[in-house]
């Protein structure tokens, strides 16, 4: 399963980095892999791509003990916060050698009908200086979410999320 999530954080990307590469191991043991982390300008706002394969019991406990949440918030994880924003049926990385000082969008757009992930670039008609970074679907909200490094000042038909400052791939 994969969720894409939202998280407010106190002391920017860099802190949360450093937690992840701490916890990373404990939470791989039990299932959960962070395959991003992207930053809004201010960097007081994650969004997470988070894929959990392991038992439910075991990844709560691994999150949630009272060690766990002690690191979290002591890296400036605003704990109660965590939301997710989607439970994600597809998901496509599309580039991974991003500058985090390009201009980026993480956006969504409601999806109607029939959808192909592979489609994304198409379904979405970003312009040649648009370059897509990831896109997830979710066939459950009949959402297409995504992220894009942009260039054009185009009206897109899509909805912004947030201003993207930085990307943290693990």
């Amino acid at each position: 399963m994969i969720n894409f999530a939202k998280l407010y954080i106190t002391k920017g990307l860099q802190k949360w980095i450093a937690l992840h590469e701490v916890m990373a191991p404990k939470m791989l043991a039990v299932g959960i892999q962070f395959r991003f982390a992207i930053a809004n300008p201010a960097e007081d706002t994650l969004f997470l791509l988070i894929e959990m394969n392991g038992d439910i019991e075991e990844m709560l406990n691994a999150s949630n003990n009272p060690q766990a949440i002690e690191m979290r918030e002591s890296a400036g994880v605003k704990v109660d916060t965590q939301e997710m924003i989607s439970a994600i049926d597809s998901s496509v990385f599309w580039e991974k050698k991003v500058p985090n000082k390009s201009a980026k969008i993480l956006g969504t757009l409601d999806v109607v009908g029939e959808f192909n992930i592979e489609d994304t670039t198409k379904y979405l008609n970003l312009s040649e200086s648009d370059k897509l970074i990831w896109s997830g679907y979710s066939s459950e909200e009949n959402k297409l979410y995504f992220l894009t490094e942009t260039k054009s000042e185009a009206k897109k038909d899509y909805e912004v999320m947030s201003e993207i400052k930085a990307v943290y791939f693990p």
